[in-house]
């Protein structure tokens, strides 16, 4: 019973049980001190807002050019199956 109470917890990992996470609190206290502070700066200077948006807009559209370039260069190479090699 024990143990499969142990395998239900989604919690128990190794880091856990041995003790080395003792602050890991630390994580997600600093991601809500940062998006608490942003949202203080965003409400102060709404440009910012602004600049932020732009900056996220632009950084997707140069991955979505390089991934479809990177895409279009994997379509061009000959594939080879497993089965191609074995045949002859």
């Amino acid at each position: 019973m024990r143990q499969h109470l142990e395998s239900v917890n989604m919690f128990n990992f190794q880091a856990f049980r041995f003790g080395v996470s003792n602050s890991a609190w630390r994580i997600p206290f600093s991601i809500g001190l940062f998006l608490v502070f942003l949202g203080v700066l965003i409400i102060a200077v709404p440009e910012l807002l602004v600049a932020m948006l732009a900056t996220v807009i632009i950084f997707s559209g140069f991955s979505l050019i390089i991934l479809g370039l990177r895409l279009r260069k994997i379509e061009k190479k000959p594939s080879y199956s497993l089965f191609d090699t074995f045949e002859q």
